[in-house]
């Protein structure tokens, strides 16, 4: 006899609407896009990167590079449907984060291929660290991240105290990226030492990590 896989999502499209989240089964209010064009949560979307790089629902794999962000268009449009329970959910989201004490990180570089009268330093590209939640704001979390590079650049140690946080170079070879994350002194953090291999596969490479605190991290945050 054969059995349901009740863990096959895409068996359960049609017992939610298609404003739902497919991983929690809720309205979305942060409404993230995947590559193939599916929408999830931006909090589910990261929790499910953390375990696997593939759409829960259609199994497609999500490159290295993809970095989640809100889709505001959708947002609008979900909003404008579904008003009161929009609202609803959006407050117990809000309510949810006054009690947590985690942000995800995303760290890595993007890579281009470009045209060079160096026929070495034909990869462009650029070292960053972000926030997982892009309707954050980064600066009132982070006070500055310090790249090192490897010792062959001009400057090698480069500190960066604004958003972006970011370094972007022109090279040929790969290296390892010894990355420190300084956080804002309300937040009582020790600095959070983080490292990146470079990449020039691709659109380069990234990984999502959650940083734990000691404290509740949203109270004051204004979305």
């Amino acid at each position: 006899m054969e059995m349901e896989n009740n863990f096959d999502l895409s068996n359960r499209k049609t017992e939610i609407s298609d404003y739902d989240c497919f991983v929690c089964f809720e309205l979305m209010v942060e409404p993230s896009k995947l590559p193939c064009g599916h929408f999830l949560c931006l909090g589910c979307l990261n929790n499910v990167l953390l375990l696997k790089r593939n759409c829960p629902f259609c199994r497609s794999s999500v490159p290295d590079s993809f970095n989640p962000v809100i889709d505001s268009k959708k947002t609008e449009e979900i909003k404008s449907k579904h008003k009161e329970l929009f609202t609803k959910r959006m407050e117990e989201l809000k309510a949810l984060r006054l009690a947590q004490d985690t942000l995800t990180l995303v760290f890595g570089n993007t890579h281009e291929l470009v045209q060079s009268s160096d026929s070495h330093n034909h990869h462009s590209w650029t070292a960053f660290v972000k926030l997982g939640n892009n309707s954050l704001d980064i600066k009132k979390y982070i006070k500055k991240v310090i790249f090192t590079l490897h010792p062959t650049f001009h400057r090698p140690i480069r500190e960066v105290r604004k958003p972006p946080f970011e370094v972007g170079c022109l090279g040929w070879g790969v290296f390892l990226i010894p990355i420190t994350v300084y956080w804002q002194p309300w937040l009582e953090q020790d600095p959070t030492e983080l490292k990146h291999f470079l990449s020039f596969d691709g659109n380069g490479d990234s990984t999502t990590t959650q940083i734990k605190f000691g404290k509740s991290i949203f109270a004051d945050e204004q979305e």
